[in-house]
């Protein structure tokens, strides 16, 4: 009952002129209230404050310090491109191109590939020993493997998405950087890695060069031969095209002659004919010698001259008289060959025989080596040469350029003491803040209770 009167009683409403004091509800804060909380209970305040304090300071200088190593490099310069360059050959209309031309980005970006490849970091990690450099007792590692793997978490390239368009378009060092509480040996280890995918860089790209040297030099061979047959072939064509031509024009020609013939003999047999007749004539007008002769100017009583022009006919041959007709007669009968009489016939002749002994056709039948005739198998022979006589050297070849060497770090980088020893403090405070406010809260609930108990 007692209990139930004062709760009413705190929630009745002040009357004008009233003397009742006024209770602020339950859910209000006073300020007031808060700070006279704060300043009675300082004590709790300071002594969480200071424990909190204390074990940050204890964290602080207790926790192993991290240290960063960290080496960055930029391009190689154009001098070691030119030298991987030098020993390029050139491509002509029968060479393939046995080699891709390098430049400072595609060597730089093969140089970070490379140093970034987990299988070969470790590699050079477990040959050199650095297990010994960076554990004083290295017996007591179980497990090699996940110690390394541990090891390198914090072992990154300041540009880890790194690609040839970065590397071309970025000024900045690419950077790498290792994490440990070992300065020395990351150090150590880290300028080691970096000479180490140098070296193994360069060496690809030369051997890359030899290797696609090698396979060109198994192929030259075969284009050789292939160019062989290609020019046997051709010269074997050739022989097949001369025959088949020389067949034809010795048929030509010796369609020709034989016309020739035909028509000398034909014209022969005309002119015997033609003779008989004129005999015939001179017999019956009693000419028997010639007549020319009897030809006079009967003004002058002169003989006339007969001459026959070019295009001029002949005058009858009856007028030759018997004679000289008879004997004519017979020996134009007594020809069996035409041949001494045709103009013609003996340039045709003598094409014929040219043919017979084409001396072309004789080169090309004897030729047993047509290498000197193939200008590709003269290249190919030249470039086998080049390719052979090619020397690759490392020396004076890089695949980029330190920019800073890695020195041991004299200052860690974790754990960062004056950071720690201020965020304790202030979380210190916090808390003590929070347990005044919970001891004085848990106080007046018990006297509340023991008020309670007394009524």
């Amino acid at each position: 009952m007692a209990i139930e009167k004062l709760e009413n009683q705190s929630h009745m409403p002040i009357q004008p002129g009233s003397s009742q004091y006024y209770y602020p509800p339950e859910d209000e804060i006073d300020l007031g209230d808060l700070l006279n909380v704060l300043i009675r209970k300082k004590l709790v305040i300071l002594t969480v404050a200071t424990v909190v304090t204390l074990l940050a300071i204890g964290y602080a200088f207790l926790k192993t310090p991290t240290y960063q190593a960290s080496i960055s490099f930029i391009r190689p310069d154009q001098g070691s491109v030119l030298l991987i360059n030098k020993n390029n050959t050139e491509t002509t209309e029968t060479t393939e191109t046995t080699e891709t031309t390098e430049t400072t980005e595609t060597v730089f970006f093969k140089f970070i590939t490379k140093i970034q490849s987990a299988q070969f970091y470790r590699h050079v990690f477990k040959q050199h020993g650095f297990l010994e450099k960076f554990v004083d007792a290295p017996s007591l590692i179980t497990n090699e493997e996940d110690f390394i793997t541990e090891l390198f978490k914090e072992f990154k390239v300041s540009q880890l998405s790194v690609n040839a368009k970065v590397i071309k378009t970025a000024e900045t060092p690419i950077r790498l950087t290792m994490e440990g509480g070992n300065p020395q040996a990351m150090s150590e280890f880290i300028n080691l890695l970096a000479d180490k995918a140098n070296a193994e860089t360069v060496r690809d790209i030369l051997d890359s060069k030899r290797e696609a040297i090698s396979i060109r030099l198994e192929k030259i061979p075969q284009q050789i031969e292939q160019a062989r047959i290609g020019a046997r072939e051709q010269r074997l064509a050739k022989i097949v095209q001369i025959e088949s031509e020389d067949k034809q024009t010795k048929k030509e020609l010796g369609d020709q002659i034989t016309q020739l013939r035909v028509k000398a003999k034909t014209h022969r047999l005309n002119k015997i004919i033609q003779l008989k007749d004129a005999l015939n004539i001179a017999k019956e007008l009693g000419v028997v010698e010639n007549s020319f002769s009897g030809f006079k100017d009967k003004a002058s009583n002169k003989l006339l001259s007969v001459q026959v022009g070019k295009g001029t006919d002949m005058p009858m041959w009856y007028l030759f008289g018997s004679k000289a007709l008879v004997s004519e007669i017979k020996v134009l009968e007594a020809v069996s060959n035409d041949d001494p009489y045709i103009p013609e016939l003996a340039d045709l002749q003598n094409q014929l025989k040219a043919l017979e002994h084409n001396r072309l056709l004789e080169t090309l039948r004897t030729r047993d080596n047509d290498d000197a005739f193939v200008e590709e198998i003269s290249q190919l022979t030249a470039e086998k040469k080049i390719l052979e006589a090619l020397v690759f050297s490392s020396q004076g070849i890089t695949s980029m350029t330190i920019n800073n060497y890695s020195y041991p770090p004299e200052h860690p980088i974790k754990p960062n003491k004056r950071l720690i020893v201020v965020l304790g403090g202030v979380l210190g405070l916090m808390l003590g803040i929070f347990a005044a406010f919970l001891v004085d809260f848990l106080e007046k609930n018990r006297k509340q209770e023991d008020d309670v108990t007394a009524l």
